[in-house]
Parts: structure tokens; sequence; C-alpha cells
């Protein structure tokens, strides 16, 4: 299977931030336990979102 990488990307760079990402997106998920604001928690969650779908079109 053939991956359209931007360059200076490898596949394996792009995995290891989506890894990461997901990882951040369960620590906020565990905060939700906490006394951190829902609207700082809601923030993250969406921007960490938006950054997986980016690197997920990018494989």
């Amino acid at each position: 299977m053939a991956f359209n990488n931007p360059p200076g990307h490898t596949e394996e760079e792009l995995w290891q931030q989506i890894l990461s990402l997901s990882r951040e997106l369960q620590e906020c998920r565990a905060c939700l336990h906490y006394h951190n604001t829902l609207d700082y928690i809601y923030d993250k969650i969406n921007m960490i979102e938006k950054e997986l779908d980016i690197l997920l079109r990018m494989l």
C-alpha cells in the first residue's frame, strides 16, 4: 500500500505522533476526575482530535 506522506515525514513518524496524541487524549479523559474545568478539557480534546484527523489524512 502506498502512502502519500508530506516531505520530511516518514510513515513511522506520523504513527508516533498519532500514538502520542492518542495517549494525550486518554490523559485528558482521565482529567475529568480532577478539578480541571470542563471547558479546558473540551478544548484540549477538540484540539487533539483535529490534530489526529490531520495526521490520519497524511497517511
